[in-house]
């Protein structure tokens, strides 16, 4: 069957470089995030304060709120971007 060149330009040139800037751009943001919580120098008293407050819940769901969606793109892009099947 003739491929859908359409299609294929689609994903490859516009898709492409759109998912691979996303997918690096959360997990800078997300990497970033830890070095500066690891460079906070956080002890284990200070980890035991931070679950008797209710802000700690905010940055790790920040943290995952850039982990998800770095996650989600390469899932969807490997997806597009999986060869064909020659027989269809």
């Amino acid at each position: 069957m003739k491929r859908n060149w359409t299609r294929s330009f689609i994903i490859s040139e516009l898709l492409s470089p759109i998912y691979y800037l996303l997918y690096h751009v959360f997990l800078f943001i997300g990497f970033g995030l830890l070095v500066v919580l690891s460079q906070a120098k956080v002890t284990f008293s200070d980890i035991e304060a931070f679950l008797h407050q209710h802000w700690y819940f905010e940055v790790f769901r920040i943290m995952i709120s850039f982990a998800i969606p770095a996650v989600l793109l390469m899932i969807t892009y490997n997806l597009l971007m999986r060869p064909k099947d020659p027989t269809e």
